[in-house]
């Protein structure tokens, strides 16, 4: 085992695991999850965030959509497994979002006007729905029809 490798401890099992680059095909036939803990050198580490391992696929990076020009955006679908990122807008829509493990994320500033409409069946974390407020940086993250979001300024 190299100084790269890591002990994976998931359910009280351990496994190894070599740190892997984009595209690299994870071979010990499990999926590594938010849960997982990784014995390193420095202690044990929780595993905060893996995209798609996907039980043995490869590791895939989000596709990223950015559009800081437009004022208006009308999404027919959000795709999983993808960032947008938009400048100011005066109107966010989005009809639909792909059911999937893998994360949307939205980022966007509320101009001195917005409407935001996004599908009523959307479950919001703490049952607090999207309602933008103006001049307001946003982020909006979904996962299997749950969404949750903040503000900044």
């Amino acid at each position: 085992m190299s100084e790269l490798d890591a002990n994976i401890i998931v359910n009280g099992q351990k496994t190894i695991a070599v740190q892997a680059q984009e595209g690299t095909v994870v071979k010990d036939g499990g999926a590594i999850d938010a849960t997982s803990v990784i014995e390193t050198a420095s202690g044990k580490q929780k595993v905060v965030k893996i995209y798609d391992i996907g039980g043995g696929g490869s590791v895939k990076k989000p596709t990223i959509v950015s559009d800081d020009t437009s004022a208006s955006i009308s999404l027919a679908q959000a795709k999983a497994n993808t960032i947008y990122k938009y400048g100011t807008l005066t109107n966010l829509t989005i009809t639909e979002v792909e059911q999937a493990d893998e994360e949307i994320i939205i980022y966007f500033t509320a101009g001195a006007t917005i409407t935001a409409s996004l599908p009523n069946t959307l479950q919001w974390v703490n049952d607090n729905p999207f309602e933008p407020e103006a001049n307001t940086k946003y982020v909006i993250s979904i996962v299997n029809n749950i969404g949750a979001w903040a503000s900044f300024n």
